[in-house]
């Protein structure tokens, strides 16, 4: 039923606060009907269907409690019924009209208003029918307008971080150009520019400029020689690129290649799991240097989903069009550069499934166990614009059915209640209530069709019992509060232990036992979501390892994933290059090992290990094998250190 079809009778002889209900109801979506006294009560109830009764409980000629089991008497045996009083406050007679007259709740006056909105929605017998937001309806438009699309974004006021990219893609179109203004839950501002199908610019806060990092990993200059630059006096205070240019070091066209590469980063570091304050300003933009074009942006859309974008956040994304049927749309072409990117890549077969059709829910039987690549590469076709979901739903077959929901349950009993609602911890109240009502509309029990299998009702039962208990608590603002704390101390501990796992394995790194230090590194990721260095130290024992057991092949494959995780603003380090040049080696590509393990070096000196492999490179394009444990001291000394000339 629709929200506004949904009837709310008020009865209360103050005049004031019955209109300020009336307010309240009307606000929230419902029809408010207000009767001052019992007798005009019971006439509105004969004549239309009322969905939910708010009483109080001191009215003329008949008191609310009475009125409220009248009501129950003659027909509304399940409806919500509410009552409330700002005089009788004692526990002893609330329980006792709430035992009389099955009431839902009963609230002293004053009462929070948003609580009462709360019991009235979990207390509805009827299915209320949320329309669609206009940015999600876009998943299942696949002739949506260019003035559809920037209508569905204008209306969006928040958004989160994950799912930035889609607004992006969404608002590279030629007709369009201004600012994205974004705010984090921490309130940082953020601003996006767009020129006409582009993206220009990104301010953030932070303004880290990679671009000496970026200029050097691309070749285009020795780390000495932009050193020996920057260290020059700059009274006019010019910028890097600039500096570089009048020094003569490098040609313009080189400052439009690094921009570009260092606008992707920093949109990649607005991609995180928060929700954003949105707001898009039709503006005037200029274009500059390092702007980049739909197409340019799809290897970081690639790498964003490998490197930022959560499974979780993905599987609570999708799950509501699971049983819809996937459509191509005009942009697509089997020669899309998509195609040839992870996770696309992963699952070749997947481009042949949607052209014979499918739902998602069909897709998640058929590749179970590889939910992460292909909820990856269903979200790179969204971005891309190649796919949608039709908006009826594909013929429900059971079994299926039945085994996507005992996934899902299982999945649910895992998460905490941020996670089941696929909420940040920083979330609002009104963010929680679309959360929920967005997941209701997929899982509440009256929307399972007719005849459905007793497994699959009870199922969904449990599952929506549980959505609705993670509501009910996170919307109320104390109870979500404590809960955070909670959670806080419980993560603050594992923290603690993951940090002493991270330096246990560390230590066994360095003292040539790979395998235990691999072990250790994953007991430390499981304990807490893995960062960046965590991860690279995790590879770099994996690769050493590889060696002792003779799996070299796996690892690498396996290496080379794990590398696209790193997010694209953590790939300027010196242990990223080493353990990129370390993945390298093992694949025989030595001139590009050779050049990250320079890097590596170049950033840190004092790195050893990366001197070390480097040195071992040198001398096996010489043959002339060392071996680093039981090897000539002075074959050791020279391999580390070099010759000296």
């Amino acid at each position: 039923m629709d929200r506004s079809q949904i009837k709310v009778l008020i009865v209360d002889d103050d005049a004031t606060f019955s209109e300020v209900l009336r307010t309240v109801v009307t606000k929230a979506g419902f029809q408010a009907i207000v009767a001052k006294n019992p007798a005009d009560a019971i006439a509105a109830n004969n004549l239309q269907v009322i969905n939910a009764y708010v009483i109080d409980c001191l009215l003329p000629k008949m008191p609310g409690i009475d009125l409220a089991q009248k009501l129950r008497n003659e027909g509304a045996e399940n409806e919500p019924i509410i009552l409330t009083s700002g005089i009788y406050k004692d526990k002893a007679f609330i329980k006792e009209a709430l035992q009389k007259t099955k009431a839902n709740q009963f609230f002293p006056k004053p009462f929070d208003p948003l609580e009462l909105i709360k019991t009235i929605e979990s207390g509805l017998t009827v299915t209320v029918e949320e329309p669609k937001e206009p940015f999600a309806e876009l998943l299942s438009k696949p002739n949506a307008t260019p003035g559809e699309k920037l209508a569905a974004l204008k209306a969006t006021t928040v958004l989160h971080g994950f799912d930035l990219p889609r607004a992006l893609t969404l608002l590279m179109m030629p007709s369009v150009t201004g600012k994205l203004y974004l705010t984090d839950s921490d309130g940082k501002p953020s601003v996006v520019s767009i020129s006409r199908g582009r993206i220009v610019q990104a301010e953030l806060q932070d303004r880290q400029s990679f671009f000496g990092a970026l200029i050097v990993e691309k070749n285009f200059l020795t780390l000495e020689k932009l050193d020996s630059v920057l260290s020059q006096p700059n009274p006019n205070k010019l910028r890097v690129g600039e500096r570089l240019i009048t020094a003569n070091v490098i040609s313009p066209h080189v400052i439009s290649i690094i921009n570009t590469e260092q606008l992707g980063i920093r949109l990649s570091q607005l991609v995180q799991d928060t929700n954003y304050e949105v707001k898009f300003e039709e503006v005037e933009v200029q274009t500059s240097d390092g702007a980049f074009e739909r197409v340019q942006l799809v290897p970081f859309l690639s790498d964003w989903i490998s490197s930022k974008i959560t499974l979780e956040w993905l599987k609570n994304f999708y799950l509501v069009w699971q049983e819809n049927t996937i459509s191509r749309t005009d942009r697509w072409s089997d020669t899309h550069p998509a195609f040839n990117l992870t996770p696309l890549i992963r699952i070749p077969e997947l481009r042949q499934d949607i052209k014979n059709g499918t739902s998602l829910m069909q897709l998640m039987n058929k590749y179970q166990g590889r939910e992460e690549h292909l909820l990856g590469s269903i979200h790179l076709m969204i971005l891309n614009d190649l796919i949608v979901f039709n908006a009826s739903m594909k013929s429900v077959d059971s079994k299926g059915q039945i085994v996507r929901l005992q996934r899902i349950l299982k999945d649910l009993e895992a998460k905490n209640l941020f996670e089941i609602l696929g909420v940040s911890r920083k979330v609002k109240g009104p963010q929680i209530k679309k959360a929920y009502h967005d997941l209701s509309k997929a899982f509440h029990p009256d929307k399972l069709q007719p005849g459905a299998e007793p497994e699959v009702i009870e199922l969904t039962k449990t599952i929506f019992a549980k959505m609705t208990a993670a509501y009910n608590q996170l919307s109320n603002d104390v109870q979500r509060e404590a809960y955070v704390k909670e959670l806080e101390h419980g993560q603050a501990e594992k923290v603690l232990q993951a940090e002493s796992l991270f330096e246990e394995g560390k230590s066994l790194l360095k003292g040539n036992q790979p395998g235990k230090a691999v072990e250790k590194f994953k007991q430390a990721a499981a304990l807490r979501p893995a960062n960046s260095e965590l991860i690279l130290h995790t590879l770099w024992a994996q690769l050493n390892s590889s060696v002792a057991s003779d799996k070299t092949a796996d690892t690498v494959a396996a290496v080379g994933e794990g590398l696209n995780r790193i997010a694209p603003e953590d790939r300027h380090n010196f242990l990223y290059y080493f353990v990129k040049g370390l993945w390298q080696k093992h694949l025989g590509d030595l001139e590009s090992a050779k050049s990250n393990l320079s890097h590596s070096v170049a950033l840190k000196p004092e790195f050893l290990d990366a001197k070390r492999e480097l040195h071992l490179l040198s001398i096996s394009n010489k043959n002339k094998p060392v071996n680093l444990l039981h090897g000539d001291l002075k074959d050791v000394v020279g391999l580390i250190f070099g010759k000296k000339k």
